[in-house]
């Protein structure tokens, strides 16, 4: 009686460490803990440093993709600053000064 109180008392703090774990994760934890006369807290230790072995493993042998590797400069962002709002006549002027800079004689978008 007193060793099932143990056990579900280290549940509770291996619970409250990690409320992601799911059944599964559950199942795989008790598995360990009866190789560790039902040590709750060791066997989560072990599964823990399973689990992150597993997708360290997985992760290092993973090719990346070329189409992934960024180029220089690309994909970079301008700054945007916030400008105090125009009048009609000055984004006219400013429409007019973009077409001309960009070779393009009116908006035909």
């Amino acid at each position: 009686m007193a060793q099932t109180a143990e056990i579900e008392q280290m549940a509770r703090a291996v619970a409250e460490a990690h409320p992601e774990y799911k059944d599964d994760d559950w199942q795989a934890i008790f598995d360990r803990a009866q190789a560790f006369d039902g040590n709750v807290l060791q066997a989560a230790q072990l599964y823990e440093a399973d689990k992150d072995r597993i997708i360290q493993s997985y992760l290092s042998t993973k090719p990346v993709p070329h189409s992934v590797t960024p180029t220089a400069g690309a994909g970079t962002a301008s700054d945007v600053t916030e400008q105090e709002p125009m009048t009609l006549d000055e984004a006219d002027k400013a429409a007019h000064a973009w077409l001309a800079a960009n070779d393009a004689e009116e908006f035909t978008g």
